[in-house]
């Protein structure tokens, strides 16, 4: 089933906890890989399986595997699981914070035997010491290009792919065009796949007493542990307010919007290349930076929500809701351009390997 010329294995965790944006982003690369006749592989432990089987973007070939196994065997486990299902890929894609250090060493061995590099997709120069040690290519498609984080200490002999030019966006924000902001309408809040800390909640309890005439709708996925009492919360808001459960067109509902609140994560950079003006909620140490290069483009405003939402602090910033003006201005600081970051990251890879395999030939 899988004996293409090219392979190249994901692995990307999601759960309520963690969030989906990790997985979110490789399935933008990964939509890229096959555009370019290459196949693609996810392993999928069974909490990610049941998520990723609920998104219309999931389309791929998929192993599932046991966590705890891998954790305790993995030296082993990944060499007998690739063989077993005749895999033999060219490169390991490995996106998220909670890999152990353990984890990451005995998977990097386990690649040797198999010679395939490791990849890790990063935002922050490493959340822990060690983390990046073993990559063999590091990605980062959130930092600016000509302010990366300092790779060279800590992964001294990897190559590095970073910047807006690598943007990881799925194929939709590719191929939907910009609308005049003239001929938009309504406010959009989103916060993301699993909203771990039920900030649409709060977002909304803001929001209802601003007596607001626009509509507002609110996105929610199946990964909402609170699904079923903000639903029940929208309900009972006036006509205006609605929401749209595991809505599949989202690139088009970001450009035909006025202002989204968001959380402040890979949705910032789907939001930028829709240019759509935002509010993001920061809740996590690793959208940090990121959401001030936003804020310091002109773009978005920033809540910092890590500790607690305050609520003076978000009326105060919903009020940009009512400024149409400054909407237009920030609307005007967009420019958009970077929704093939996917293509890009995808074709400059499969050229490394074209080139590192003209190497290994000439020898």
């Amino acid at each position: 089933m899988m004996n293409q010329a090219k392979t190249i294995v994901f692995q990307a965790d999601a759960s309520p906890a963690i969030g989906m944006g990790h997985l979110m982003r490789c399935i933008a690369l990964a939509q890229a890989f096959i555009k370019n006749g290459v196949e693609v592989v996810f392993l999928v432990d069974a909490q990610t399986q049941k998520i990723a089987q609920s998104l219309p973007a999931f389309r791929f070939n998929q192993i599932e595997f046991d966590h705890q196994a891998v954790t305790n065997h993995a030296l082993d486990y990944f060499f007998k699981l690739m063989t077993s299902h005749h895999i033999s890929p060219e490169l390991f894609i490995l996106d998220g914070y909670h890999y152990s250090q353990h984890y990451r060493e005995q998977l990097k061995s386990s690649l040797v035997q198999m010679k395939t590099d490791l990849v890790i997709i990063d935002d922050n120069g490493g959340e822990k010491a060690g983390d990046l040690i073993h990559a063999d290519i590091i990605i980062n498609p959130t930092c600016l290009q000509h302010e990366p984080p300092d790779y060279g200490s800590v992964a001294p002999f990897a190559r590095v792919f970073a910047g807006e030019k690598f943007r990881l966006l799925r194929q939709e924000f590719a191929e939907q065009p910009i609308i005049e902001y003239g001929n938009r309408q309504g406010i959009v809040l989103t916060m993301g796949g699993t909203d771990p800390l039920n900030y649409s909640q709060h977002c909304l309890e803001a929001l209802q007493n601003m007596q607001l005439e626009q509509p507002v709708t609110v996105l929610i996925s199946n990964g909402f542990k609170h699904k079923k009492q903000l639903i029940k919360q929208i309900d009972c808001l006036p006509k205006n307010f609605s929401y749209l459960e595991q809505a599949d067109n989202i690139a088009k509902i970001f450009a035909e919007t006025e202002l989204v609140i968001s959380a402040a994560g890979g949705t910032q950079f789907e939001l930028y290349a829709m240019q759509t003006p935002a509010i993001l909620l920061v809740s996590f140490d690793n959208q940090w930076r990121n959401s001030q290069a936003a804020k310091q483009q002109g773009w978005a405003e920033v809540l910092d929500c890590r500790q607690q939402i305050d609520f003076a602090q978000l009326k105060k910033v919903f009020s940009l809701i009512f400024d149409t003006a400054a909407r237009q201005t920030m609307h005007k600081k967009m420019h958009g351009g970077q929704a093939n970051g996917a293509e890009n990251l995808a074709q400059a890879l499969l050229l490394l390997i074209a080139n590192q395999a003209n190497e290994k030939n000439l020898i």
